[in-house]
């Protein structure tokens, strides 16, 4: 790739990056995390008090990364969050012309990339901020994770004892999980915003919006019914506990698998938005 290009497509990235971070949706983040901080690390750091021992560093992120209902979540504000990607605004037609078309789509989706690494290391830090004074680095699993439900029998129910779970546990290392947690959780939301992207080119951006939804919602389903065709669901493959048993050093379906999935799908994804980029009427494009 000659300098040229390079310079037009994370010039490209750049623009669209930075008119994406300082956008007012930022404050949708803002909230979503708040949320997602109110709902899986405040009852973690609630039961570090009881035990009092700390969380280990990544236990909190690690928490919401395997949780069924925030899984659905974060990909619907991000997904929120680019929801005019590719942006459709005044200047589109003119950087196109200048950057030339395949430039330009490689520099959406190198702003997909920033933005998805952006999204998950928003989430990352804010973690750190909501259990800070209760984290500890500790290359195993703290006791309040793994000895909460045996001190305290009558909260064994309750959703702080249960939001890391056995499938992980006795299954990874702190580490490993939270590493493939968040590979997994990043190559679904470039699925997502790849979706949007092909049919942005077929002048569809709500039927992108409407399928990524329904992939979430019917994948919520089939997680929590526990049929197999909750493989063919990306939010499936990405959450890290499904792939165990709760007790067995076994896995139902092997992680590797889901790495292979994810790699097929955006680079179909990939090759198919090239294939459209040529059919594309960037006059019009704007034009829902």
């Amino acid at each position: 790739m000659s300098k040229t290009r390079i310079r037009a497509v994370w010039g490209t990235a750049q623009s669209e990056y930075i008119k994406w971070i300082c956008s007012s949706r930022m404050l949708i983040f803002l909230c979503a995390l708040i949320f997602i901080d109110q709902f899986a690390v405040k009852p973690l750091v609630e039961i570090s008090k009881q035990t009092g021992v700390k969380l280990g560093l990544f236990e909190p992120f690690i928490a919401i990364t395997n949780s069924d209902v925030l899984l659905m979540i974060m990909p619907i504000v991000f997904i929120t969050l680019i929801g005019d990607f590719p942006k459709n605004d005044g200047n589109m037609l003119f950087c196109v012309q200048r950057t030339w078309r395949v430039n330009w789509l490689l520099g959406q989706m190198l702003f997909l990339v920033m933005s998805s690494l952006t999204f998950m290391l928003g989430v990352i830090l804010s973690t750190f901020l909501a259990a800070a004074g209760y984290l500890q680095w500790s290359e195993q699993w703290s006791a309040t994770v793994t000895d909460y439900s045996r001190l305290f029998p009558e909260n064994a129910d309750s959703v702080a004892a249960n939001l890391i779970p056995e499938n992980l546990y006795y299954q990874y290392v702190p580490l490993r999980s939270a590493g493939n947690s968040a590979v997994l959780i990043f190559l679904l939301l470039l699925v997502c915003g790849l979706i949007m992207l092909v049919f942005a080119e077929l002048r569809q951006k709500l039927l992108g919006v409407g399928i990524n939804v329904f992939l979430l919602l019917a994948g919520g389903a089939a997680i929590y019914l526990e049929t197999p065709i909750r493989w063919a669901f990306p939010c499936c493959n990405a959450i890290v506990k499904t792939h165990f048993t709760k007790f067995f050093r076994q896995q139902i379906y092997e992680i590797s698998y889901s790495y292979i999935y994810f790699f097929s799908i955006i680079v179909s994804l990939i090759l198919l938005s090239l294939v459209l980029l040529r059919k594309t009427n960037f006059l019009t494009a704007g034009e829902e």
